[in-house]
């Protein structure tokens, strides 16, 4: 009856907590060491430019003067706005900081990596965000 449903409700809240708490994370294989900022904004303006042809014209959500290179530059600088606060502040930003870093030394795949990532600020920041756990 009502007391074993309870009981069972306890059950698998005790199990969820335990699912989602520290002693059962794992580091994701795209978890990267904190990246610091070691490019100025310019220097990420112009790996954008250089690796993504067109990137100057990419505007957010087809908003006419909102450019999304601007957004990239801020990604680099501050993160993403939307998780801010939260825990995955530092990961996201350290990933998007990997992939830039990738593409200033020009490692193999980064014009790649770059153009989808540029692809991606085209739309909401939840999707940016999907791109760069993928892309990295």
């Amino acid at each position: 009856g009502r007391a074993g449903a309870s009981m069972r409700g306890q059950r698998l809240k005790r199990l969820a907590r335990h699912l989602l708490g520290p002693s059962a994370r794992v580091q994701a294989s795209g978890e990267a060491s904190a990246q610091d900022a070691r490019l100025s904004l310019e220097e990420v303006k112009k790996v954008f430019m250089d690796n993504v042809p067109g990137v100057e014209q990419l505007v957010y959500r087809g908003q006419d003067g909102n450019f999304s290179l601007d957004f990239m530059v801020g990604a680099y600088k501050d993160g993403f706005r939307a998780f801010q606060g939260t825990a995955l502040e530092e990961h996201l930003r350290s990933l998007f900081r990997l992939i830039v870093h990738h593409g200033h030394d020009q490692k193999p795949g980064a014009a790649r990596h770059l153009g989808e990532v540029a692809e991606a600020f085209t739309d909401c920041q939840a999707v940016q965000a999907r791109t760069v756990e993928k892309v990295a």
